[in-house]
């Protein structure tokens, strides 16, 4: 995939990410085109230069009858949040 390629699709990511946490499934079905694994991987580019915010929650899955549990993590984006004071100019 080519940088711009990168470009367009980190903006069309962009835009239609809300407030809304959503799962790489939800964000993926959202968009409408693309392979999900180039729309995670962008997802997980964005997070890093702090674009979009990334949370994941762990959860322990019980153990069923004939075996062990283990762990299940659900990863979710959104678009980045704004505090008031980062919006606001420096006073002189």
């Amino acid at each position: 995939m080519s940088t711009s390629s990168f470009r367009s699709l980190d903006e069309t990511i962009l835009k239609v990410l809300d407030d809304s946490w959503r799962t790489v499934g939800e964000i993926h079905r959202l968009l409408g085109a693309g392979e999900a694994l180039e729309v995670a991987k962008a997802l997980n580019r964005l997070s890093g230069v702090h674009r979009i915010e990334k949370d994941i929650v762990t959860t322990i899955v019980r153990s069923g009858r004939r075996g062990g549990g283990g762990e299940l993590r659900f990863v979710k984006f959104r678009r980045r949040q704004h505090t008031e004071n980062a919006s606001t100019p420096a006073a002189s």
